[in-house]
């Protein structure tokens, strides 16, 4: 039996903290301690339109950044987190405690001894990171639910021991959590936007120089439906994914964070980008509103020999800036937006990416930026090229969204989000090939 001197002690450091994101790291920190986790992260419940609620995760403790990246946004009715945290389980499974908690220590395997009826919705992702142990607690707000906790660990049956003090925390946690400032926790939830779709630094690629730009539409409490990625490919390169959900709000944010996590599962396995927008797309019919869709860019660079294969989904194309200050768009069929149609075929384009090429993919709220009539366009961000004598791919997507944000029309809203991605194969990965095949990239972006 726990002590009720520790719950008291437990309540107290929470309902001392002076900040929202103070008390929900305490919240992970404390759980993780006391269970003797590696994992643990604080999930609060946010309305999310005709998908329902979203629970995004607004504190971690312990997990890799791929694994926060893929569940800093996922919707209620999409996972166990969901489940427990608006009380939709039957006690009556093993696997759910008297108090609404998931608790179990074999994952794994739970597929072998229980049916999907009996589980639910799942998105696995625990499964995929190797967790045996896995236990999820409501967080409420004198009875109603306001969040989740969730602990994971990689061996199994860990938690029998810490549930019911754990539960007994989350029972009172809520209230304290809910009492900072709407603001607060607003800024909490676009920080967990921000890590699902846009982390602030591309990850470090060896034999690739990557620049992220970024630059919301509106203010701070903004979020659309812009994303990226970056995906080491063994033995065929670096996946670039540039991407733009059709809306705006927590609903828009998360369905993007359901496409981008969709690709990103896909990517290891697929033939080449065609292969996996393909594939990608009969996933996303099903999963996606259906008036919804995302268009998206995906490029994979050979790190062996300077190719780039690109396929688009109703996507914008990448340009080439060439080191004479050149710009050239690539000749890559558009195709239509990912989810628009069920059993569409998307093609890819291969071409050479020589010595010191840019490539640059964006979002439309570069090209379309408008000065009257004027969209900005391929002409700006050649413009753009031509005055520019950059360092590296980080100063390029800057200057680039900087320029698209200074050709809007002052006293205007900006029509969209702007999101640059620059990427230059490193010079000492450039081969001689890759300087012989420059003529060819010139010729094909003609």
């Amino acid at each position: 039996m726990h002590s009720s001197v520790e719950l008291a002690k437990v309540v107290g450091r929470l309902a001392a903290e002076e900040s929202f994101n103070d008390a929900a790291e305490l919240l992970a920190e404390w759980a993780r301690d006391y269970a003797g986790c590696e994992e643990a992260s604080v999930r609060m419940m946010a309305e999310g339109g005709e998908t329902g609620p979203w629970v995004p995760a607004c504190a971690h403790q312990g997990a890799d950044s791929g694994f926060q990246r893929d569940e800093s946004l996922v919707a209620a009715n999409e996972c166990l987190c969901g489940r427990v945290m608006l009380r939709d389980v039957d006690v009556e499974q093993p696997f759910f405690t008297a108090g609404g908690s998931f608790v179990w220590g074999r994952v794994s395997s739970m597929g072998q001894r229980f049916s999907p009826e009996q589980i639910g919705p799942l998105r696995n992702r625990c499964v995929s990171a190797g967790f045996e142990s896995v236990a999820i607690f409501a967080i409420l707000d004198r009875g109603k639910p306001v969040g989740c906790l969730h602990l994971a660990d990689h061996a199994p049956d860990v938690f029998q021991d810490a549930v019911e003090l754990v539960e007994e925390v989350c029972a009172q946690a809520g209230g304290i959590l809910l009492k900072h400032q709407s603001a607060e926790r607003h800024k909490a939830l676009t920080d967990a936007i921000r890590t699902a779709l846009l982390p602030k630094n591309p990850p470090q690629t060896p034999g690739l120089d990557i620049g992220v730009s970024f630059a919301s539409a509106g203010d701070t409490g903004y979020m659309g439906g812009d994303f990226y990625d970056v995906i080491k490919i063994p033995h065929h390169g670096v996946l670039l994914l540039v991407g733009d959900y059709s809306g705006m709000g927590i609903e828009a944010s998360g369905l993007a964070a359901r496409a981008r996590y969709t690709l990103a599962s896909l990517a290891v396995n697929a033939t080449g980008p065609a292969h996996l927008l393909t594939t990608a797309n009969e996933i996303l019919v099903q999963s996606l509103p259906s008036d919804r869709f995302v268009s998206v860019v995906a490029c994979l660079i050979s790190l062996e020999k300077p190719i780039a294969r690109v396929s688009l989904a109703g996507h914008p194309p990448p340009v080439f800036l060439f080191p004479d200050g050149r710009c050239a768009e690539m000749p890559a069929e558009a195709n239509t937006p990912l989810g628009a149609f069920p059993e569409t075929v998307y093609q890819d384009v291969s071409v050479a990416l020589p010595e010191g090429v840019y490539l640059v993919l964006f979002t439309d709220g570069i090209s379309e930026a408008r000065r009257g009539q004027e969209l900005f366009g391929v002409n700006g961000i050649g413009r753009t090229w031509q005055a520019l004598k950059p360092r590296n791919a980080d100063e390029v997507a800057r200057a680039i969204s900087e320029a698209a944000d200074a050709f809007q029309t002052r006293g205007t809203v900006a029509p969209d989000d702007r999101l640059v991605l620059a990427a230059r194969l490193s010079p000492t990965t450039t081969t001689a090939r890759g300087r012989a095949l420059e003529q060819d990239a010139t010729m094909a972006v003609r």
